[in-house]
């Protein structure tokens, strides 16, 4: 989140590998599969601004680190 990896291993720290899936009806589905240490990042970014992101984004959207959003809309 620093902006401190080392240049030598962020391309394998930042990409994927894709994965081909076969669909039933034909066809391929590519699947991404990201790296934990990056996915695990992004995670602790995100529930760094969830409050900033919830004052800017509601009412519009609801399911922004709101618990039981959709519940709450249901009974409106």
């Amino acid at each position: 989140m620093a902006g401190r990896l080392p240049a030598s291993i962020a391309s394998f720290i930042t990409s994927a590998p894709v994965y081909p899936l076969i669909k039933n009806g034909g066809g391929v589905r590519p699947i991404a599969v990201g790296e934990v240490l990056r996915r695990l990042t992004s995670k602790l970014a995100s529930s760094a601004v969830r409050h900033t992101a919830v004052e800017h984004l509601s009412p519009l959207q609801v399911g922004v680190g709101i618990k039981m959003a959709l519940k709450q809309l249901s009974t409106q």
